[in-house]
């Protein structure tokens, strides 16, 4: 009876949310559980494989790193494939402007870096040979929907209409449906994939191919499965709102 007395004051309150966290940690970090989850949103827009005419390249923020010191000059991160997708469909002739939007988000006490998001992607564009006249800057936004609806006025201000959308592939669902929303005409070229390689596995076949060892949780797909989880959130809580 002692034995069972102690036995049940283990599994209340604390030893549960041990085991709920585990939980989490044990299926979030499963490669196969990331691939899912990320396939189901970069699947819904395919790559860019035409060549549309539009009136801008929109590159949305959450790509760079500010030049801070000791930094020379701002840095690419995970998602730095968005300014060299931007790059690259510039060189390409398919918009003669190309519009970066972001301002920053501190995440420090101080007020964080001087220049925005934008102008940094603008330093990086420059450095990948696309001329400074071809820029335009949207330096105010913190968010998806600010994107957009700076974004719009910038086009309106410019009288440009029609843009190619580019963001990470995860993100690129909300992205549109959100740029729609702000009544923009939105060609979507989505990029930084992460689901790549193996046909069975881009087609979401993760069967075909079982490797147990790629059960082991990992900490690279943990941060995948959240930024994925991220984007099914934030949709949840744009369309509460309205925004999308």
């Amino acid at each position: 009876m002692v034995v069972m007395d102690a036995y049940k004051r283990k599994w209340t309150g604390r030893s549960w949310l041990a085991l709920l966290g585990f939980l989490v940690l044990m299926l979030g970090g499963n490669f196969y559980i990331a691939h899912w989850i990320s396939h189901s949103l970069e699947s819904q827009y395919p790559p860019l494989t035409q060549n549309p005419q539009a009136d801008a390249i929109v590159v949305l923020g959450g790509g760079v790193n500010p030049g801070l010191p000791p930094r020379q000059h701002p840095e690419v991160d995970e998602g730095g494939d968005r300014v060299l997708h931007a790059a690259f469909l510039y060189h390409q002739d398919y918009a003669p402007l190309v519009i970066t939007s972001g301002g920053w988000v501190s995440l420090y006490w101080d007020s964080g870096p001087n220049r925005s998001e934008a102008q940094d992607m603008g330093t990086l564009l420059q450095m990948l040979d696309v001329p400074a006249d071809a820029l335009i800057f949207e330096t105010e936004s913190e968010n998806t929907r600010q994107n957009a609806l700076y974004t719009a006025e910038l086009l309106e201000q410019n009288q440009l209409d029609e843009i190619i959308l580019i963001t990470t592939a995860t993100h690129m669902p909300r992205a549109v449906a959100v740029f729609e929303k702000a009544g923009i005409k939105v060609i979507p070229a989505p990029t930084d994939y992460f689901v790549t390689g193996d046909p069975d596995i881009t087609n979401g076949n993760l069967g075909k191919n079982f490797k147990p060892l790629n059960t082991v949780p990992q900490s690279q797909f943990l941060d995948v499965t959240t930024r994925s989880m991220k984007e099914y959130v934030g949709m949840v809580y744009y369309r509460l709102r309205g925004w999308v």
